[in-house]
């Protein structure tokens, strides 16, 4: 199968924000599928889910609103996204 730019850009940022605050094991599968396709993600779409990463973070950044494994998740994300620009 073969998808093209913008499906593939819709796709990633579309399963990045909704397993952003899933308690489940949704956040480490989908971070896992970006690091696999890092090198195909643009710049544009790194950065927004850096953003986003950074904003949920503020928001939410109290024990009683997300899990430690989710932070970790999201940090080592964010971390291994700012190193592949």
């Amino acid at each position: 199968m073969k998808l093209d730019k913008n499906d593939f850009k819709a796709l990633i940022i579309c399963s990045f924000r909704y397993a952003l605050g899933r308690h489940s094991y949704m956040p480490s599968w989908i971070a896992e599928i970006i690091r696999k396709h890092v090198n195909d993600i643009d710049i544009h779409t790194k950065n927004l889910i850096i953003d986003e990463i950074k904003n949920y973070k503020s928001r939410y950044d109290t024990p009683s609103l997300m899990y430690d494994c989710d932070i970790a998740t999201w940090e080592s994300l964010k971390l291994f996204l700012e190193g592949h620009k």
